[in-house]
């Protein structure tokens, strides 16, 4: 009797040893995959609004600088903050860029000449960041 209890429990934990290791649905934790994919493809990108694409900003005598001029763009639902770029060239080389966690920017013009700016947004939700913007322009010149 204390020969089939000892080979019935030996017997339970081969079986239980031998399911565990060999199961298919076992894998590695590091090659886990979740059943759904837990994120999002991102949304369209915001919309930059001001200053207008191609304007030219002309400052006086009066208002030397530095001056601050208010980047603005659309909002796009879920968004825990956009990223903008504001460069003096097309390429975006020598780029300024910050996260910011509104859709206003106040942007310090300390010379005068030509600024392309484009953003996109971000959500931990989203596969990655949105598309970017298109890039806008704005000219500032000082005119004694």
């Amino acid at each position: 009797m204390k020969v089939c209890l000892a080979m019935l429990k030996f017997m339970a934990v081969f079986i239980i040893v031998i399911l565990a290791n060999f199961n298919p649905g076992c894998k590695d934790p590091h090659e886990y995959q979740p059943l759904f994919d837990s994120l999002y493809p991102p949304p369209a990108a915001p919309n930059p609004i001001s200053p207008e694409n191609d304007t030219v900003i002309w400052y006086g005598q009066w208002d030397p600088y530095p001056n601050n001029l208010d980047l603005v763009w659309s909002s796009v639902d879920g968004t825990e903050y956009y990223e903008l770029q504001v460069s003096t060239s097309t390429d975006f080389t020598g780029v300024t860029s910050e996260n910011v966690y509104d859709t206003v920017y106040t942007y310090q013009i300390e010379t005068g000449g030509h600024r392309y700016w484009r953003l996109r947004a971000y959500a931990r939700e989203w596969e990655w960041y949105t598309d970017w913007t298109e890039t806008w322009h704005f000219t500032t010149w000082y005119s004694p």
